[in-house]
């Protein structure tokens, strides 16, 4: 509880970017978030690109938790895992309430619609509005 406590200081203190960066992410120039941007627990899978902002509750998701549904049907599987990166092209919106999951990837001068779930490769200079994945 303290660790928790100690953690959400932190990064009021010090602020989304550098908070962000010191578990990982790499993040370019000119990042901004309205509110707190959920990175999940890996993000050290994020790469961001410059002049980037995000909306209020958007949630970047590295990992499937699903594959426990598989873990325990299929004795091969009982230890796999999923994973993917996310990269974020520069000059990018991502609009609220948007959820960007594993493999994800947004080229440049791209809006992504409040309410998106995003888990495809977003061309540069595209307006994503897109609700399924």
């Amino acid at each position: 509880m303290i660790k928790a406590l100690l953690k959400k200081y932190r990064r009021a203190t010090i602020g989304e970017k550098a908070f962000w960066e010191k578990q990982g992410a790499s993040i370019g120039k000119n990042f901004s978030c309205i509110g707190k941007l959920n990175m999940g627990s890996e993000p050290y899978l994020v790469k961001i690109g410059n002049n980037v902002r995000f909306s209020s509750d958007c949630k970047i998701v590295t990992h499937d938790g699903a594959i426990h549904v598989l873990r325990n049907q299929i004795k091969e599987l009982e230890d796999a895992d999923l994973f993917g990166k996310i990269t974020i092209g520069n000059n990018v919106f991502i609009g609220m309430n948007s959820i960007l999951l594993p493999g994800t990837e947004i080229g440049d001068n791209c809006i992504i619609a409040a309410g998106s779930i995003v888990k495809t490769k977003v061309p540069s200079n595209t307006i994503f509005r897109r609700r399924s994945c």
